[in-house]
């Protein structure tokens, strides 16, 4: 496969495992050999919690959600664990040599490539966001800001009363490589009347398909 990146939100996980103890990494091995499928990696970190007592509440849903997200990865690229295992040391020390630097390389590709073929790991919650991801950039998040603008003459000592509101809308993404990136547009209050029937419309258009899945007894996830 190529160059692997590591989104931001799963790098603290997987760092989480390399600094496990050896008796909370066997309690971790040891627990997901025995888990069953869960929907969530919330689920599974509450499922595991009693027989993963060694290991930090705040670290072990971080843990299980790094893992769940290799699980798909690895499955879709169809390569070996050993050198998936290779590909996120690579990807650790290019993105946070810092804090790679701190683990010992051998121990976490070792652990790597024993956890992420754990057949617990196949979440559907995991499977649903690789299916997201298959767009080349997936939505984070969006702000709107107000601004009120004077139209200045050809001449700028003059005093003018010409004024406009502008709306400068920042839309968050991510791309195919779990990399963020903003776009700014810029807006009227026409354009932003537009913006709002469309959300609008796709609410009433997602309540019909609702109905229409809940009929045919579809589990439908967002």
């Amino acid at each position: 496969m190529g160059a692997l990146t590591i989104p931001e939100r799963f790098r603290a996980g997987i760092i989480a495992v390399g600094k496990l103890e050896a008796p909370a990494y066997e309690q971790l091995v040891g627990a997901l050999e025995a888990a069953d499928r869960c929907d969530s990696a919330q689920k599974l970190a509450s499922k595991i919690a009693h027989s993963t007592a060694a290991i930090p509440g705040k670290d072990r849903q971080k843990i299980i959600a790094s893992l769940a997200s290799m699980y798909q990865v690895r499955q879709n690229a169809e390569v070996p664990p050993e050198v998936f295992a290779e590909d996120v040391w690579d990807a650790l020390l290019e993105e946070v040599p810092e804090q790679a630097k701190t683990l010992k390389q051998g121990l976490l590709r070792e652990r790597i490539a024993r956890l992420i073929p754990m057949r617990a790991l196949d979440l559907a919650s995991s499977r649903i966001s690789d299916v997201r991801r298959e767009y080349d950039r997936s939505f984070c998040g969006v702000r709107i800001f107000t601004d009120l603008r004077t139209a200045f003459g050809k001449n700028p000592d003059e005093a003018s009363l010409d004024t406009v509101i502008v709306y400068s809308c920042q839309i968050g993404y991510d791309d195919g490589m779990g990399k963020h990136h903003e776009v700014y547009l810029s807006m009227d209050a026409e354009d932003l009347e537009s913006f709002a029937h469309a959300i609008n419309e796709a609410q009433e258009q997602t309540k019909s398909l609702e109905k229409l899945l809940e009929k045919g007894r579809i589990r439908l996830h967002k």
